[in-house]
């Protein structure tokens, strides 16, 4: 902000005197009506400073009651919940609040199209390739330049992502190839080695839990020596005895079921475990409506 500040006052777009900018340090000097505080924050992100002013964190600014805070950017999408929470704690802080769709506050922080007009002309590409925003934007920008400069259509390059476009010293085309160009997930000291399989689990333990069958059996009789079980973030289990008691007959029963006619010495024990992660999964859902992640453990002696 500093640094977009110093460049409009440079190109004559702010005319103040210098000695009208106050250190923050020393805000507390002037009234209240003396102040106007210009800081980031308009989309609700966490660390900007509008957002440390409100939830009081700042050292030096609080909100207080008959303060005006102005938004002078629009909503970004997807932003919306962030920014009206920061709206709703503004208010009950006391604060009287102006956005754009109030009054005529908008400023655009993208290039309106005589602006891109006159890009053009100084620079005078002769190839131009839109690398931001949606294609229909792309597109748009693309034809601006074909009709600015005359331009041919394939000097108007527009590739999705991860498409290979070549260049030599005649031309520049956009190839059929692509390579991959998906978010890399960064997960500890692991960098792209998270996939959708992990992303998706997690997903299943943040919503319904997890719900672990270890069983042993014994290798020669087959039968169930000891059976336990454990639910974390699907039921509390000193407030479940009857669906655990109940899960534990279901699972004698499917594992009497199945190894009535196999001997104990061909035991597959991937078998039983979908066997059990299935049937379990179903019973589960019947009695809670909830689906949490079983994992049959399966150990011989």
């Amino acid at each position: 902000m500093q640094t977009n500040t110093a460049i409009a006052k440079k190109l004559g777009y702010l005319n103040y005197d210098h000695k009208t900018i106050v250190d923050v340090r020393n805000i507390h000097r002037y009234k209240p009506e003396e102040i106007t505080i210009l800081c980031t924050g308009a989309q609700g992100e966490d660390n900007a400073q509008l957002m440390k002013i409100i939830n009081r964190e700042h050292k030096y600014i609080r909100i207080q009651k008959g303060d005006t805070v102005i938004f002078s950017s629009s909503v970004i999408p997807g932003n919306e919940l962030a920014v009206q929470n920061m709206k709703d704690v503004l208010s009950k802080q006391g604060a009287n609040i102006y956005h754009y769709k109030m009054l005529d506050i908008h400023a655009s922080g993208h290039a309106y199209k005589e602006d891109i007009k006159l890009m053009l002309n100084l620079i005078q590409p002769k190839y131009v390739m839109p690398v931001h925003g949606f294609f229909y934007m792309q597109k748009l920008f693309a034809d601006l330049a074909e009709n600015t400069l005359q331009l041919p259509p394939d000097h108007c390059i527009l590739a999705s992502n991860g498409q290979i476009i070549e260049m030599t010293k005649e031309k520049i085309y956009v190839t059929n190839k692509f390579v991959t160009a998906n978010y890399v997930m960064v997960d500890g000291l692991g960098v792209g080695d998270v996939g959708e399989v992990v992303l998706r689990d997690r997903e299943t333990l943040a919503k319904d839990g997890m719900f672990i069958i270890t069983i042993i059996i014994d290798a020669k009789t087959g039968e169930i020596r000891t059976m336990e079980i454990v639910s974390r973030g699907f039921v509390f289990m000193k407030d479940s005895h009857e669906l655990i008691k109940e899960t534990k007959n279901q699972v004698a029963s499917i594992l009497k079921r199945s190894l009535a006619n196999i001997t104990p010495q061909t035991i597959n024990e991937s078998y039983l475990r979908n066997v059990l992660r299935d049937e379990i999964g179903l019973f589960l859902f019947e009695k809670t409506q909830r689906r949490p992640m079983i994992l049959p453990i399966i150990m011989e002696i």
